[in-house]
């Protein structure tokens, strides 16, 4: 689910489908799952470590709180029903300031019950300069889409140029870093023509080390 900024994003604002080919290389990115294993209620997040998932806020607690740990499921890698690695919610972490809109702290973290055997990525914070998204939407959801030519369209937050649409959420920021792609915020609102994101900050970088 996107939260959606002015009017709804037209059929044609989406991304488009990554290559097959080139799948294998972002199956630490995946299916954030809100009611089990292969529903479609769903986000998108991204594997920062083994066991934990970085996507938005509002994909793990609506306005009566915390999505229960029952029936929130993180799928990496998802393509047409195969998968690199899946695992139950063992804890989640909102933003303290997230207030149930997109943001710069729209955001959280969610440990996994167990450690996925899938190459999690690094994390930075952004910088100026290109960045890409992707994430699962709700017209294609078992297929990654993903554009790779998004400008920052502020230097104060994450509003880019590339729109998207639901399912999209909690799908990753990337940023190539001395030439290394890092996560460097994720997707948590569109409207028709860009997209906004919260960065990687000093919450997650500070709280990302907790215990499960």
């Amino acid at each position: 689910m996107i939260l959606v900024l002015g009017l709804c994003v037209p059929a044609q604002a989406e991304l488009p489908a990554l290559p097959l080919e080139d799948h294998a290389a972002w199956q630490a990115v995946g299916r954030v799952n809100q009611a089990g294993f292969n529903q479609k209620a769903l986000c998108s997040g991204t594997l920062v470590a083994p066991d934990l998932v970085l996507t938005a806020a509002h994909c793990v607690q609506g306005r009566d709180g915390v999505i229960p740990l029952s029936r929130l499921h993180f799928v990496a890698g998802w393509l047409g029903g195969d998968y690199a690695g899946d695992s139950a919610a063992q804890r989640v972490l909102v933003h303290p300031d997230y207030a149930d809109k997109p943001g710069p702290s729209d955001i959280a973290l969610m440990w996994l019950k167990h450690p996925l055997e899938v190459t999690p990525f690094a994390i930075h914070a952004p910088q100026p300069g290109i960045v890409a998204i992707m994430g699962y939407q709700d017209n294609r959801p078992h297929r990654l889409g993903a554009r790779f030519d998004c400008q920052r369209l502020s230097d104060t937050q994450l509003w880019l140029s590339c729109p998207a649409r639901g399912g999209t959420s909690g799908g990753p920021v990337f940023q190539q870093v001395d030439g290394i792609w890092h996560v460097v915020g994720v997707v948590n609102g569109a409207n028709s023509t860009a997209s906004l994101g919260a960065p990687v900050g000093e919450w997650v970088l500070s709280r990302m080390t907790d215990e499960p």
